[in-house]
């Protein structure tokens, strides 16, 4: 009687394992319970590897989403992901390659190796500034590792060894687009909040950190030397964020 109840219990794993590697991925997809700031358009393939077209997510377009996802994973209790998105070649899209793992079990999410592209201006529109800045260029950011805690209602880093640099950087004034150059960047995790520290040398002479849980609660300390052959409307900005001291630097803070 055991032996057949062992032989029963494996042919029934046997058969949901066949049937979720045949399963359709939007069976699944269309079924969950999003929030109201994500669509998913054109979903396809199975739960194991499988592409979504189009995502819209807080008014921010991701092509060509897809996914492999690692069987061997779910018997530790935790989804084991390869994550692409976009093309690499389209540097006016939004671009990830790397590996997330997600627990069953706990609100945990751990990323590793990484690479994560978008336009500048992407960026700029959910960050707290004090004024409004039209920018091009694509925004790199690698992640070696990791970690965060995740809620209904935010999300809480607990470690991250990673770094940033917006290439090719160009701002828009009255005149036209002004060129910057390169902008470097280190990424870390203090207290569960996000950490940004931009270190020259850089075109504007810039440097400050800023910290927040999110790029729209970010508080920035720094200080900047506009350099003499900037343009007058480069100049004007710094002066309104405001003036320099003996060294010629300027502290700003909000």
């Amino acid at each position: 009687m055991t032996r057949k109840v062992v032989w029963g219990l494996i042919g029934t794993l046997f058969f949901v394992v066949c049937l979720l590697a045949t399963l359709p991925a939007k069976q699944l997809v269309y079924r969950l319970d999003l929030p109201a700031n994500l669509q998913l358009f054109g979903v396809s393939g199975s739960i194991w590897q499988g592409k979504i077209q189009r995502v819209s997510v807080d008014h921010t377009e991701l092509t060509s989403v897809r996914w492999s996802l690692s069987p061997w994973r779910l018997l530790t209790g935790k989804v084991g992901l390869e994550l692409y998105v976009g093309n690499i070649r389209e540097t006016n899209q939004v671009y990830l390659k790397g590996n997330a793992v997600m627990s069953l079990f706990k609100q945990h999410l751990a990323l590793s190796d990484m690479t994560i592209r978008m336009p500048a201006q992407t960026i700029l529109n959910r960050a707290n500034l004090p004024m409004k800045v039209l920018a091009k260029g694509p925004v790199e950011v690698k992640l070696a590792d990791a970690s965060v805690q995740m809620s209904a209602t935010q999300v809480l880093c607990e470690a991250i060894s990673g770094s940033g640099q917006w290439r090719n950087a160009q701002v828009l004034a009255p005149s036209g687009l002004v060129e910057m150059g390169t902008f470097d960047a280190t990424l870390g995790c203090t207290d569960q909040n996000l950490t940004i520290d931009v270190a020259e040398p850089n075109a504007l002479n810039l440097s400050f950190v800023a910290s927040g849980r999110d790029l729209q609660s970010l508080r920035v300390n720094g200080r900047f030397n506009i350099p003499a052959d900037m343009p007058n409307e480069i100049k004007a900005v710094g002066r309104f964020l405001g003036q320099p001291g003996k060294d010629g630097y300027t502290q700003f803070t909000w």
